[in-house]
């Protein structure tokens, strides 16, 4: 086969060099699509960015076919897997169970600073077992068999199916939330499915009994092998920082040489580089691709939060 020939006389190589003129911190109001791996939970708070609090969004699955015979709910656990726990292990903290009233979806696209409409029906002030830092924690927590008999009010819904009504439209799910009235903690869990031979990580169990005392259980399941539209919501109180730290221009196109970008839809920040707009509208320049650039900053660290991986950065003044 004839090769092909190419002359290279037209690829021109150049290096050019800009100055910053300014940089513009915002807040972002970024998306989550469902699919994320890792979900956070619970409240941090770093002298720079003030006080983030996570909290997350997901459906259930039913972990197997409803059988419809006669029961009677004994207990309920919840089994979570906290990947990562920052934060004052030592002191008490609460989860919060929360219905959503509208039904979500794997192909939908949700927001980290969206409203989340809710039913009503709510399970408040779930005590968290003592959790240890810096490891993965893997725990379970007692629920109230009010939340099993709230799931299982109407048996015929207990079904999944992909083109009518099912348990998802029927019990659209779940907001998650931490609480801690004395200091906060703050953990990460993933809701993706196990690999081929592992084992669920995070789900609900019903224990119960039939007619004949017969002990049966039924799961609940969040890390499901069929995924479950989820997100995480984030909120950030930047006054919250200590008042030498704080953040004073947000949103205020202010420019600046003092650069913040912080993760979970907190800030990003909009560098100014005169010149590029010109290139980009030059005429003679039209035919010209750029191939590779590199953004060098004099000094950037990491703030006190390694889960956040906040950055602070100083672009060159």
């Amino acid at each position: 086969m004839k090769g092909v020939h190419r002359d290279f006389s037209d690829f021109l190589m150049c290096q050019a060099f800009f100055d910053f003129t300014a940089c513009f911190v915002g807040e972002c109001n970024g998306q989550d699509i469902f699919l994320r791996e890792v979900f956070c939970l619970g409240q941090i708070y770093d002298s720079y960015f003030g006080t983030t609090t996570a909290e997350f969004v997901t459906q259930l699955r039913l972990g197997s076919v409803w059988d419809d015979d006669y029961f009677v709910i004994d207990s309920i656990k919840l089994y979570l897997e906290f990947l990562t726990v920052e934060g004052a292990v030592d002191k008490p903290h609460y989860l919060t169970l929360s219905e959503i009233s509208e039904q979500i979806f794997t192909d939908s696209t949700y927001y980290s600073s969206q409203p989340v409409p809710l039913t009503g029906f709510t399970v408040t002030d779930i005590p968290l077992p003592k959790l240890k830092a810096d490891t993965i924690n893997n725990i379970v927590i007692d629920i109230d068999t009010t939340f099993g008999r709230y799931l299982t009010r109407d048996t015929s819904m207990l079904f999944h199916h992909s083109s009518k009504p099912d348990f998802r439209s029927y019990f659209k799910g779940l907001l998650f939330q931490l609480t801690s009235p004395e200091d906060p903690v703050f953990v990460s869990l993933s809701i993706d499915p196990p690999g081929d031979y592992g084992t669920y990580a995070n789900y609900f169990v019903l224990y119960m009994h039939d007619i004949n005392s017969n002990t049966k259980v039924f799961y609940f399941i969040i890390d499901a092998v069929s995924h479950n539209a989820a997100f995480n919501l984030y909120k950030h109180d930047f006054n919250a920082a200590e008042p030498d730290k704080r953040i004073n221009h947000i949103n205020d196109n202010y420019p600046d040489t003092l650069s913040y970008v912080q993760m979970m839809n907190g800030l990003y920040t909009k560098i100014l580089i005169p010149g590029l707009e010109d290139l980009k509208n030059d005429l003679c320049l039209k035919m010209i691709s750029l191939m590779n650039h590199a953004l060098r900053m004099f000094e950037f660290s990491f703030t006190s939060s390694p889960i956040l991986n906040i950055l602070l950065l100083l672009p060159y003044s």
